[in-house]
């Protein structure tokens, strides 16, 4: 649960019950399609999406290559008194709604998909809390807040960009067309084309590792992992030595040194009957 909005930008009407109070719960609003104060739908810095409401908080989010968009969001602590809310709607600070039980708020600030909770407070004034379907501290965009998918834990402005397919840092790009995108995980090795997991036979996956390369985004990075022996009869050699294929070569180690005349590779080196003293 977190932060609400008071609406989208472009100076329209803020979204029904865009509510917020000093408490340290989050408390919100349904966001509309227009902000208070008449801020801009297109904006290149948070300065340009001043509502001109004191207890919201203005940003322009995914500005970059391309301009961004005005959210604004309403602040939760010290942003009015302690038995007021924040209904940018109004102007800003308001006279909670009062309650006894939590069904005495019931439908006081409307529906919508941004009212995830409602509840009389501590204070005995409804609140309710914003969604955050993915838990991670971050309220999704269409109710204010800065998370581009809520529906995905691993996408919100500050996450660091990997090849998963998601635009994990809320930039407006996704995996190698994002420069800031890390290509020294074993899941996008050097590139997002190259995963490690996949690719190395017969490997323990804590120990599997990345080198990037020197050309990070444009050509594959190199994979390493320790061969497993999971059972006796399931134990597995990189003897041929190649980075990035793993282990090829299935044997059980029986011997240190080959055993002359048995028929078998006692000490895994891809070779048979050739220790000391064997014909």
């Amino acid at each position: 649960m977190g932060t609400g909005g008071a609406g989208g930008a472009g100076g329209g009407t803020a979204g029904s019950g865009g509510l917020s109070s000093s408490s340290t719960a989050a408390m919100g609003g349904a966001g509309g399609t227009g902000g208070a104060g008449g801020g801009v739908q297109n904006c290149g810095a948070d300065s340009q999406c001043d509502d001109g409401i004191a207890c919201t908080i203005d940003r322009c989010l995914n500005a970059g290559p391309s301009l961004g968009t005005c959210a604004h969001e309403i602040q939760t602590e010290n942003a009015c008194g302690s038995n007021e809310v924040c209904d940018p709607s109004k102007g800003g600070c308001v006279d909670a709604p009062p309650c006894t039980i939590d069904s005495d708020c019931k439908g006081v600030f409307g529906s919508g998909p941004c009212i995830a909770l409602v509840y009389c407070g501590p204070s005995q004034t409804c609140r309710f809390e914003l969604p955050d379907v993915d838990n991670d501290d971050h309220m999704p965009m269409e109710c204010g807040g800065d998370d581009c998918d809520d529906m995905q834990s691993a996408a919100y402005p500050g996450a660091a960009e990997i090849c998963d397919g998601l635009d994990n840092n809320c930039n407006g790009l996704a995996d190698g067309e994002d420069p800031q995108t890390d290509y020294s995980r074993p899941d996008g090795c050097g590139t997002c084309g190259l995963d490690c997991y996949e690719v190395l036979l017969h490997v323990d996956a804590p120990t599997v590792s990345c080198n990037p390369g020197d050309m990070p985004g444009k050509a594959p990075g190199t994979c390493t992992g320790q061969c497993t022996c999971l059972a006796p009869d399931d134990c597995w050699w990189d003897i041929d030595q190649t980075d990035g294929i793993g282990c090829e070569y299935k044997c059980q180690l029986t011997d240190p040194v080959d055993v002359c005349n048995d028929g078998l590779d006692n000490e895994c080196d891809g070779k048979i009957d050739n220790g000391p003293g064997c014909p």
